[in-house]
């Protein structure tokens, strides 16, 4: 057998709180992570040092995403803030703020963001966790569409289908929904599973998605 994790770097990127999430560049030369502490660092990936840290959030950054050319970087937050960032200098490019524009849930007492990513075009798609998923615009932060996707709290997952203009979700209801990007149109809900959903995968062309429960199943689904 190889083995092929046999050395560990001990290097602290030192947050205040929890770390959410880490990503690595395109490159390979940064490590990007987001904290609890309400902050995203950027580091050098062979030392781990610190180059940058991000301070415009006011709660705790749930989720990072970069574009399919890593020149965009957007972080989402509790706070209910899309923020949108050129890699180039880290400069803060568009501020989207979700609870300024009506997104306020009645079991809420403010919208907070939970999951994040881009499509091939550069919009942003975003996942509250009032049940809504919302794509805006990454250049004047417009809301172009929005839809109520699943039940607060939620979505748990959002996740593009390789070689189609669809994503996936999934939430506390146990579905999965799957979402034509033109308009946020209910494609097709997938059931299955008995609990809530915490990840989808998808093959490279898209026709196998897994899907991994609560339930303690693992589910493949294909295209017919």
């Amino acid at each position: 057998m190889i083995d092929f994790f046999n050395k560990t770097i001990v290097r602290d990127i030192i947050h205040g709180w929890a770390i959410e999430q880490a990503l690595l560049t395109f490159d390979e030369k940064l490590l990007i992570t987001s904290s609890r502490d309400k902050t995203i660092k950027i580091s050098d990936f062979e030392t781990l040092e610190v180059i940058r840290t991000l301070t415009d959030h006011r709660d705790e950054v749930k989720c990072i995403a970069l574009n399919r050319k890593g020149t965009f970087l957007a972080s989402g937050s509790i706070d209910g803030v899309i923020n949108v960032y050129d890699t180039r200098n880290w400069s803060l490019l568009t501020s989207i703020e979700l609870n300024k524009r009506g997104f306020m849930s009645k079991y809420l007492w403010r919208t907070g963001i939970v999951q994040l990513l881009f499509d091939n075009s550069n919009q942003i798609i975003c996942g509250a966790n009032n049940g809504e998923i919302s794509v805006f615009d990454i250049h004047t932060g417009s809301l172009i569409h929005k839809v109520q996707a699943h039940p607060s709290p939620s979505p748990d997952v959002i996740r593009l289908i390789p070689a189609t203009n669809h994503i996936a979700s999934s939430g506390t209801d146990n579905v999965i929904k799957i979402w034509n990007l033109n308009n946020l149109s209910l494609v097709q809900s997938v059931s299955g599973h008995t609990e809530a959903i915490n990840q989808i995968v998808f093959d490279q062309d898209g026709r196998y998605m897994i899907s991994a429960g609560r339930d303690k199943t693992i589910r493949i689904w294909r295209q017919e």
